[in-house]
């Protein structure tokens, strides 16, 4: 559904909660509750925590993301991945995700080449799947 009003904070936890992810509700609550906090820092963007959890929603693999937010308000979350990988995200109001994903630390030969760009959502979770495969349960 495409809608033109903001997105709800309140409204974005408690889905995530009501779908199992506490952790993810937990720590965007606790972000949401710093907003205003520095006045050198913009509030957590709200089409940007949409994005998150709607990619949170679609990939319940990732709900145990480390997540954080920007400067500029831009949520973003990064997940270990096994064995010294990583990927991280970062969630623009455009409704694109930049994303970059690695099984290896950046000196290591891999079989598995990093990805990275920017994609839609669906784009994205279909080039990351064999990271999120290894996504290592924290």
């Amino acid at each position: 559904m495409t809608t033109t009003a903001e997105p709800q904070a309140g409204e974005i936890v408690a889905e995530l909660q009501a779908n199992g992810m506490d952790k993810a509700a937990r720590r965007i609550a606790y972000l949401l509750s710093l907003d205003g906090d520095d006045p050198d820092e913009a509030p957590v963007d709200r089409w940007s925590l949409r994005a998150l959890a709607d990619l949170l929603a679609a990939e319940p693999r990732l709900a145990q993301a480390r997540i954080g937010v920007g400067l500029d308000g831009r949520m973003h979350a990064e997940w270990v991945v096994a064995p010294d990988g990583l990927l991280v995200m970062e969630f623009p109001a455009d409704g694109l995700i930049h994303f970059s994903g690695a099984f290896d630390p950046p000196d290591a030969v891999s079989e598995h080449p990093p990805v990275s760009g920017t994609l839609s959502a669906t784009e994205t979770l279909a080039t990351v799947q064999p990271l999120i495969a290894q996504i290592e349960r924290l």
